[in-house]
Order: C-alpha cells, then sequence, then structure tokens
C-alpha cells in the first residue's frame, strides 16, 4: 500500500512549535534563519539546508544571493566550499532546475516544489552543474520554497538530500510549503503586534493564542486543531475578541489589528529589507 502524502495533526504542531521559536528569537535576521533552516532540514529529513534570499532573479538579470546562510555540511568544509564555488562563478545561468525555478515564480508569489517537478532525472543528471557542484558538495535531490518579496527578490530555503539518498516525496514538499508560509505570517504578524490596538492587549492567555494563531493565517477549525479545543470554544473565545476589539465578523478583526501599514514588513536581511520597504511604498509588493 502506497504511503500517504497528507499531512498529519502532528505534522502540524511540530511546524506550529518551529514558528513559535524562529519568532521568540527576535528580530536579528542570521539567527532566525538559522534555526529556521535546521528547523526544516529536520521536519523533512534532508540533509542540508540553504537560505534562497536572493535578489537579480528577474529575467536578464544576474541571481545573486544576499547574505547566504547553510547548516549541515558540518565537518565536511571541503564539499561546503565547492557547492558554494559554483554560485560564485555564476554558473547558476546554466543549472536547468534553477531556469525553471525563476520562470514559474514569475508567475507564482509563493512557490514550493520539488526537484522533480522542475526537471526531468534525464537532464537532472546529465547537466554539468549537478555532476560539478551538487556530487562534489555530496547533495542531490531537492526541494524548495520562496516567496517573491519584490520583482526579481526572493525570500525562502531550499533543503537537499544527500547524493544518492531516496527522493523528496510530496508530503515533505506540502510540510516545506506550510512551514514557510506559517513563519511567514507570524513575521508579519510580530511586527503588528508591537503596534496592537489597547483594547486588544492584555487577553486571557487561551484567547490570545487564539488571536495569534488567526493572524497566522489559520482558520478556526484549524484553531481548534491546534489548541486542542472544541470548535464551540474556540466559537466563544470569538466572540471575547469580536467584544474586545468592537467589531462584528473575523474579516474585520484581522482588519484592524492588520492594517496599519507593517503587515509587508519582513525581518529580513539588507538588501532584500530595503527592497521590500522600498517596494511596500509603492504599493508594489507580492506578498499578501
Amino acid at each position: 500500500m502506497a504511503r500517504s502524502q497528507r499531512l498529519r495533526l502532528s505534522d502540524l504542531r511540530r511546524v506550529f512549535d518551529l514558528v513559535g521559536e524562529v519568532v521568540e528569537i527576535g528580530r536579528d535576521p542570521t539567527a532566525w534563519r538559522t534555526h529556521a533552516l535546521r528547523g526544516a532540514v529536520k521536519l523533512t529529513g534532508g540533509r542540508v539546508g540553504l537560505s534562497m534570499d536572493m535578489c537579480g532573479t528577474a529575467p536578464g538579470q544576474q541571481p545573486m544571493l544576499v547574505d547566504p546562510l547553510d547548516v549541515g555540511w558540518e565537518g565536511d568544509e571541503a564539499s561546503r566550499r565547492r557547492y558554494y564555488a559554483y554560485h560564485e562563478s555564476g554558473e547558476i545561468r546554466e543549472d536547468p532546475s534553477a531556469q525553471a525555478y525563476f520562470q514559474q515564480i514569475q508567475r507564482t508569489p509563493l512557490l514550493s516544489v520539488l526537484r522533480g517537478q522542475l526537471v526531468d532525472d534525464q537532464t537532472w543528471y546529465a547537466s554539468p552543474t549537478v555532476s560539478e557542484a551538487r556530487r562534489s558538495g555530496n547533495v542531490d535531490d531537492f526541494i524548495c520554497s520562496s516567496c517573491a518579496i519584490a520583482p526579481g527578490a526572493l525570500q525562502g530555503f531550499i533543503l537537499y538530500r544527500a547524493w544518492g539518498a531516496p527522493y523528496f516525496e510530496v508530503r515533505q514538499r506540502r510540510l516545506l510549503r506550510y512551514f514557510h508560509l506559517s513563519l511567514l505570517r507570524a513575521l508579519r504578524k510580530s511586527e503588528a503586534l508591537q503596534h496592537a490596538p489597547v483594547e486588544l492587549v492584555d487577553l486571557p492567555p487561551r484567547v490570545e493564542q487564539t488571536l495569534e494563531l488567526l493572524l497566522a493565517g489559520h482558520s478556526m477549525k484549524q484553531v481548534a486543531y491546534t489548541l486542542g479545543l472544541s470548535p464551540h470554544t474556540v466559537n466563544d473565545y470569538m466572540k471575547i475578541l469580536y467584544r474586545r476589539a468592537g467589531v462584528n465578523s473575523r474579516a474585520e478583526l484581522l482588519g484592524k489589528y492588520l492594517g496599519r501599514g507593517l503587515y509587508h514588513r519582513l525581518l529580513l536581511p539588507q538588501p532584500l529589507m530595503a527592497v521590500s520597504h522600498f517596494m511596500d511604498q509603492r504599493g508594489d509588493s507580492s506578498v499578501h
């Protein structure tokens, strides 16, 4: 019998815990990005994780990693150096998977894919960038997830398995996507929390947790599952939130809480923060 590729409740809770850990780390982009990478590798059973924070990914531009981070090569610095030499040489432009990814990200603001969805095995293993960079770096099949925060600027992760290891499956892609989406929402929400309306300060603990999950994009059903509550109890907490905020619906609540011009700001390294902030001022941000 084929193994189910659906996410389980335990997966959602692991993601919730990891996102909470990342947010608690604070505003240091190196610290939270490193912890997020380690957690994503563990979640998906990968070997190596790299940041995919990039500029210059629009057509006709030269892709460039911004403040690159990686985990998983500890004790194998030679493989790590060989991998990065490939990026520094500019040969990424000849990488068939990179070409396919950059084309798709122009059409999809948040893209999470398996390597096999970008390039078939024959093309992949015939590519010099695979034999010269990936194999020498002892990495092979991958999953990646990136968000287009502005034209030509991406924020995300790429997770590799060791050379010759089994391929990633659909379940791992779904898990990475759910983690990435939840993380982006939580980071934006953490900015908004610093400017919370006074009527939503000092809430009872469970009501506050309900609000935080709603702000992270969870449905009321997902809130109930995550907190181990009944839908009836969550509905009671929603009534408390509506009454305290002076609103009559979930949409009004989120609009009042997040509609303060800070929802698009992410805790990112420069120059991605500068690009994101500039596009926010123009109203062109791809993240909503």
